[in-house]
């Protein structure tokens, strides 16, 4: 698979489809977790695509250095989300593309066959056994 130009991935007009924009996050929450799969799950099953951290979704600009550890995006991190929540579990790349002097964490979601991908397990419950912060 080819390396990831973020450059090109930011000119775009507009977030679609194939492009989801993140802000930095803690992605060892639960509940940031539960919609990290579902995001991953419908690229997965639109033709796949990119998910990239780090970068405002209105704006399309990045957004710089994170307090958050790089580790929380890491190839296994976002392998732990997936097995936990989607079937069937696709294989997912994740790069550390550098832009400007900071990293981006970019998630290469390849395109699903003709079964979907979806989710089996979801994120924190509230009291009354509803997932908390799913909308």
């Amino acid at each position: 698979m080819a390396s990831v130009d973020l450059s090109d991935l930011l000119a775009g007009t507009s977030e679609n489809l194939g492009i989801e924009f993140k802000a930095w996050m803690d992605t060892s929450n639960g509940e940031v977790r539960a919609k990290l799969a579902r995001h991953i799950a419908a690229l997965a099953n639109h033709g796949g695509g990119y998910l990239i951290f780090g970068v405002d979704d209105k704006t399309r600009k990045p957004l710089g250095k994170t307090e958050f550890n790089l580790d929380l995006f890491s190839q296994d991190a976002i392998t732990g989300i997936i097995k936990k929540y989607l079937d069937p579990r696709i294989q997912v790349l994740v790069e550390h593309v550098v832009l400007e002097g900071t990293t981006y964490p970019v998630v290469v979601i390849p395109p699903h066959g003709a079964r979907p991908v979806f989710a089996i397990a979801d994120g924190p419950q509230d009291d009354r056994n509803r997932p908390v912060g799913v909308t």
